[in-house]
């Protein structure tokens, strides 16, 4: 089953109570419309984090902003000094900017531009609005 929510909320059966998502594939899944509000998280992963979240499927692999911003990490990252390890210094990093558009059913968006990201949001909500 896809689980991008973009694709996800256009095989969807909206209806007061309940609604019905049903795809060419043969997925069916009954869902209370009230539960299907997103929500919008801002993310700002460095390299590994990023990493990780390709492999976890969190996010789709895009070409997204990049900016600079401070982290603490132990010192010995910086001297490579084993007595450093304890102490914690702020480094500024290079982290991706991500916008995650999700629903509690595992079904999600990643966004480069935090104004589509909740553009998308009040679709959804306004939509949902309409039958609630």
């Amino acid at each position: 089953m896809n689980k991008d929510l973009i694709e996800f909320m256009k095989h969807l059966d909206i209806q007061k109570e309940v609604s019905k998502y049903k795809d060419d594939k043969g997925n069916i899944l009954y869902i209370p419309t009230n539960t299907l509000l997103p929500t919008c998280s801002y993310l700002s992963l460095n390299e590994e984090e990023y990493q990780q979240a390709l492999f976890k499927g969190t996010i789709k692999e895009r070409e997204y902003k990049k900016t600079k911003e401070k982290r603490p990490v132990p010192k010995n990252t910086i001297t490579g000094k084993e007595e450093d390890k304890l102490t914690i210094v702020e480094q500024e990093v290079e982290v991706y900017q991500i916008w995650l558009v999700a629903n509690p059913y595992g079904f999600s968006h990643s966004f480069r531009n935090k104004d589509a990201a909740i553009d998308f949001v009040e679709d959804i909500e306004s939509e949902l609005k309409e039958v609630l």
